[in-house]
């Protein structure tokens, strides 16, 4: 059922348009890679605090707060350059071991993020003056 939807997706003019354009699909690339950089450039700044390496004078809070949305602001951008780049050809990426583990290992870094703010998240006001808990 997946392959004949990514069969249908591969004969859409979107597709088309992707796969036969001169700049898009290069476009789309340098997109997909600018916005991967942008985020975890930002989740490098929060974890540096988190351990206290970097910004030591700063509230974990005040930092949070700011860069948690350009981290959200990168990953929009990174899955949808990654949902264009994927319409440009499904089939072939559909049967791609290395892309099946690359969403594989997306969704555990996904999973990842979500139990780590459902739970030490949970108490950030309490890491303001110092480092996080060693689990967090």
């Amino acid at each position: 059922m997946l392959l004949s939807w990514c069969e249908w997706l591969y004969s859409t003019e979107l597709s088309a348009a992707i796969r036969e354009s001169l700049w898009l699909y290069p476009a789309l690339h340098f997109w997909h890679i600018l916005a991967n950089t942008f985020m975890f450039g930002m989740i490098v700044f929060l974890d540096l605090r988190l351990m206290g390496v970097g910004f030591g004078k700063r509230r974990v809070t005040d930092i949070a707060a700011q860069i948690l949305p350009w981290t959200w602001f990168g990953w929009a951008m990174m899955f949808a350059s990654g949902a264009l780049i994927f319409t440009s050809d499904p089939v072939r990426y559909y049967g791609n071991t290395y892309f099946r583990i690359k969403l594989a290992l997306m969704a555990l870094a996904g999973l990842n993020a979500l139990l780590f703010h459902l739970t030490f998240f949970k108490t950030v006001s309490a890491w303001d003056e110092g480092t996080a808990p060693g689990r967090a």
